[in-house]
């Protein structure tokens, strides 16, 4: 060995062993590359001045050895860098403030995906020289860079790229972002492309060749500084899903998307969910004719006061779950025209309208729903709704589908088929103004839970039922604080008595609350075609908007009076779907495994009480265990209830 290697190799075992401190955390690799031909050389860093080297035939491995590591603050590419042709998660996950690429040579790249994905203190990146041509694929690239000021990518050639997904996302502190020179011809998919860019004040995106683009779902989710966006030149007419478009843009007020092609897209669930104060919204141009899943649609467009769906082509719908959910300042919505022949989910459809004093749903076909559960939840004006044409015989879940209609004075369900009913609890619940209700051809099966149907109707009166609708579970709240009510054989409310027991027909020998019907019709099996076009009309609540333009970091913050809406779930049932299976407890399972990393829980308070099936106040893998063991019996044939399960394991 020459004197130049047994210098070069003294001086790298110096380096590792006494100038680099000890880290909390585990790094594989911290050394110094010493090699007889510096040419050849592709990282070296600097432990003095935390600045890591890039130069010659940049290896992605060695590059990937300093992600997490917390001692490098700068990256530099040297003269005659050449950057490898696939650079997926290059810088990934890299602690650096600053990486400054302008001399390195990125010819020869094909793959950008997540290159500089999560890396949480980059303030400053130089990417000015690129040359990427030869680029196909640009997801994540830059993605969850959350401290980047600023970014110039007006010099990117993006006339290869296919896949633009996530780009952007979570560059929350990106105010301004030019993309007005971006060649898309060849891009198919933008979904999430912006997404979680919290301070992005506008975005400029007319010149945009969008006509191969079939995903652009989530392209300006939680955009929430954004206060207008225009696509009125866009081309979706390849479009396929539209999901979560516009979600959780808080400060969005108008969108323009007049001439946009919709015809092909299958999917717009949330398309415009959670934006609050988003007041103007032309829909007439929608092609909604292969749209399978509206659900949750406009939930949360508090500030909505007028919405034409008149020419909303629902044949193909199946999911209108929380559709119009928390649609406080509603006034005026026709849904006529609806074909609801295949939509299978109503759950939540208008849980926490407000102002709605009446719908018109009559020409419902609800033959294959099988979830009502929470559907007019919290509409405390609704004064009555026409239900005699629905259809249930399929339909598993009806928890609190009147839960605080508090304006209701009668409600029909006697053409209800209740057979295949697993969850009806809480169904008129807190009705404060009925008086009589109707379920003369209710049928409670064996493994149905009914808990608080009827409790706190003070004036409530008259309950139809018949013989076949008897609850004998211990339900102690059954009739609480229902004092109106006389069963048909005379027998009155008695405050010592307002539990199950008493949830049969008052006769001889066997006094109950309900009345027996002589004249009850038949359960609907098919469908009555109706020709009559209505209009529902709502009222206004007072809403009051509070905002401030001084800084980009300001929340617009929507206040509504309302009376407090309640989605109850069972327990277990974390979904909402009226079914305890698997799926719950996968749900469960990816809370904890979000929650115990540091994450912000998604679950509402309702979901944190429905999955924590063992009550010890922690939402964990035991409980995910203890539903999927439960779904496991059940499915073979048994019959006790999560409750019960639970308390045969203690």
């Amino acid at each position: 060995m020459d004197f130049k290697k047994i210098f070069s190799y003294l001086i790298a075992v110096t380096l590792s062993c006494s100038a680099v401190p000890a880290l909390n955390h585990s790094i594989k690799t911290f050394n110094v590359v010493a090699e007889d031909n510096q040419s050849e050389a592709t990282v070296s860093f600097d432990a003095v001045t935390g600045t890591l080297y890039l130069s010659g035939n940049v290896k992605l491995n060695e590059v990937q050895k300093y992600k997490e590591n917390e001692q490098v603050k700068t990256v530099i590419a040297k003269e005659g860098t050449i950057l490898p042709a696939y650079c997926s998660g290059l810088f990934s996950e890299f602690k650096a403030t600053e990486i400054n690429l302008k001399n390195a040579d990125s010819s020869q790249v094909t793959n950008m995906d997540s290159m500089f994905f999560n890396c949480p203190s980059l303030k400053k990146l130089d990417i000015s020289n690129f040359n990427t041509s030869n680029v196909t694929s640009m997801y994540k690239t830059f993605a969850w860079c959350s401290a980047l000021e600023s970014l110039d990518v007006t010099g990117l050639d993006t006339s290869n790229v296919i896949k633009m997904n996530n780009m952007f996302a979570g560059c929350k502190a990106l105010t301004s972002i030019d993309v007005s020179k971006f060649n898309t011809s060849k891009t198919t998919n933008m979904d999430g492309m912006f997404s979680s860019c919290s301070a992005l004040r506008s975005i400029d995106i007319k010149n945009f060749d969008t006509s191969n683009v079939t995903d652009i779902g989530g392209m300006f989710d939680s955009c929430s500084t954004l206060v207008d966006i225009d696509l009125s030149g866009i081309d979706t007419s390849n479009v396929r899903s539209a999901r979560g478009l516009f979600a959780d843009c808080d400060a969005l007020k108008k969108i323009d998307m007049t001439g946009c092609d919709t015809s092909n897209i299958e999917d717009m669930g949330q398309m415009f969910a959670n934006c609050p104060v988003l007041t103007d919204i032309d829909l007439s141009g929608f092609d909604t004719s292969r749209v399978e899943d509206f659900g949750r649609m406009f939930m949360g467009c508090k500030s909505l006061k007028e919405l034409d769906l008149s020419n909303f082509n629902t044949d193909n719908a199946k999911l209108m779950n929380a559709m119009f959910r928390n649609c406080s300042s509603l006034t005026t919505i026709d849904l006529s025209g609806f074909n609801t022949s295949n939509v299978t989910d109503m759950f939540e459809m208008f849980l926490g309208c407000t102002a709605m004093r009446s719908v018109n749903v009559s020409s419902f076909d609800t033959s294959k729903v099988t979830s009502l559960g929470n559907m007019f939840n919290g509409c405390i004006s609704l004064t009555s709704v026409d239900l005699s044409n629905f259809i249930t015989s399929n339909v598993q879940g009806m928890t609190a589908m009147f839960y605080q209609c508090s304006s209701l004075t009668t409600l029909d369900l006697s053409r209800f088929d209740t057979s295949k009913v697993k969850l009806m609890q809480d169904v008129c619940r807190e009705c404060k103004s009925l008086k009589t209700v109707d379920i003369s051809n209710f049928v409670k099966s064996a493994d149905c839970t009914a808990f608080s149907m009827f409790r706190s109707c003070p004036v409530l009166t008259t309950i139809y039922a018949n013989n076949d609708f008897e609850y004998n579970e211990d339900d102690i709240y059954m009739f609480t604080d229902s004092k109106s009510i006389v069963g048909g054989n005379g027998t009155k409310y008695n405050e010592r008595i307002y539990y199950s027991e008493y949830a049969c027909v008052d006769r001889n020998g066997k006094p109950g609350y309900f009345t027996k019907n002589p004249n009850a019709p038949k359960p609907n099996t098919t469908v009555t075609t109706t020709t009559t076009s209505t209009t529902t009309t709502m009222s206004a609540t007072t809403t009051t908007t509070v905002a401030s333009t001084t800084t980009s970091d300001e929340k617009i913050t929507t206040v509504t009076s309302s009376v407090p809406v309640n989605t109850v779930l069972v327990m277990g049932d974390v979904t909402g779907d009226a079914i305890i299976d698997a799926r719950d407890a996968t749900d469960v399972l990816t809370e904890y495994a979000k929650t115990s990393t540091g994450q912000e829980s998604k679950y509402t308070e309702e979901q944190k009480k429905s999955a924590d099936v063992n009550n010890d106040n922690i939402i964990d893998g035991r409980d995910a265990t203890a539903i999927l063991t439960y779904y496991a019996k059940t499915s073979v044939g048994g019959t006790m209830t999560l409750e019960e399960y639970m308390e045969s394991i203690k």
